[in-house]
């Protein structure tokens, strides 16, 4: 997870903040390009990542972007999140939701969110004539299952 630090003074541990620090980009690239057949399943927390981590994934084989951690788990985060990644990278990179949640009903929450989210901008995208209802339709399925499944061969 990019853009959290955990541990704030005097907070209980479970309390993180968001963190932007731009040099991570650099040194994980050199990482992605030093092991270019391991996988690596990015989640950012802070949106200022989101555009950098975007082409990083465009650019590199493999790396993929998955889902929404903690503190961008709102609908205009997300959406921007999905705006981006499905105009960018083939809807093969992109996850649909993953979560670290020590509650299963956060999980549940979550999940529709996630789910509700994707609808909605696969929905504009049809709206606007990007991509036809059979398109959307796909990629929803995509994201949200086969992604994983081929990524963690499951």
């Amino acid at each position: 997870m990019l853009g959290v630090k955990r541990l704030v003074p005097m907070a209980s541990p479970d309390y993180a903040i968001t963190v932007y620090n731009p040099q991570q980009v650099p040194n994980l690239v050199s990482i992605f390009a030093m092991y270019p057949d391991v996988k690596f399943d990015i989640m950012i927390a802070d949106p200022l990542f989101s555009h950098q981590f975007t082409v990083v994934a465009k650019n590199y084989q493999n790396v993929f972007l998955n889902s929404y951690w903690w503190y961008s788990m709102y609908p205009e985060i997300i959406r921007s999140y999905l705006k981006l990644r499905l105009q960018m990278l083939p809807y093969s990179k992109i996850g649909g939701f993953f979560s670290d949640a020590y509650v299963v009903e956060w999980v549940y929450g979550k999940a529709a969110l996630a789910k509700k989210e994707l609808a909605y901008v696969l929905a504009e995208m049809v709206h606007l004539d990007y991509i036809d209802r059979d398109t959307a339709i796909d990629i929803a399925k995509t994201v949200l299952n086969e992604n994983a499944a081929k990524l963690y061969k499951i």
